[in-house]
């Protein structure tokens, strides 16, 4: 958890440990999803990408034979990323950890890429008045890790949350890219 400045610190440090592949965050996001950390201090998407070696590029120029296509250069991808804050799912934070945003699941098997998911959430979470958010990231954790779940997808841990907590839906949705057939146990 990232209560404190030093935190955010603490965190980026430990995130360029190149053995470190999952990574989970409850904290801040900033309205446009681009920052995670505190309301004092935080990292940017941006800043994020450049100390993995992660570059998006939104839309190749008109010089490319793939002009206007996104493009994304992995050197220090994750696995998981689970950013359990505000806005989260917003921004360019999946393409700074190295799982892309517009690409279909399918397709990043398609392509050879590793499985990657990121999940994230929609719009502002009030975890300190509401409960929900709190009661189903739980939910997500215990159908996707708990002992003799190795064979549980991403997908299935997420719908195994709504419905648990299918208020959420309804509230501020998650959002997750990347690959819905992940498994705990893949890496």
């Amino acid at each position: 958890m990232v209560s404190g400045s030093g935190d955010v610190t603490v965190m980026t440090n430990r995130l360029t440990d190149t053995s470190v592949t999952a990574f989970y965050f409850y904290g801040h996001g900033n309205t446009n999803g681009n920052v995670i950390g505190t309301t004092t201090a935080g990292v940017s998407a941006k800043d994020l990408g450049a100390m993995f070696g992660n570059k998006f590029v939104s839309s190749l120029p008109a010089s490319s034979p793939f002009a206007g296509k996104p493009f994304l250069s992995t050197h220090n991808p994750y696995f998981f990323v689970f950013l359990d804050g505000c806005n989260t799912a917003l921004g360019n934070l999946p393409e700074a950890f190295g799982i892309p945003k517009y690409v279909a699941g399918a397709s990043l098997n398609e392509a050879g890429l590793h499985m990657r998911a990121f999940l994230g959430w929609t719009g502002p979470v009030t975890f300190q008045f509401d409960t929900s958010h709190i009661d189903w990231s739980l939910q997500f954790w215990t159908a996707w890790m708990d002992e003799g779940n190795s064979d549980v997808t991403v997908a299935d841990a997420i719908r195994a949350a709504y419905q648990h907590d299918p208020s959420v839906l309804n509230n501020v949705p998650i959002r997750w890219y990347g690959n819905g057939s992940l498994q705990w146990s893949t890496p």
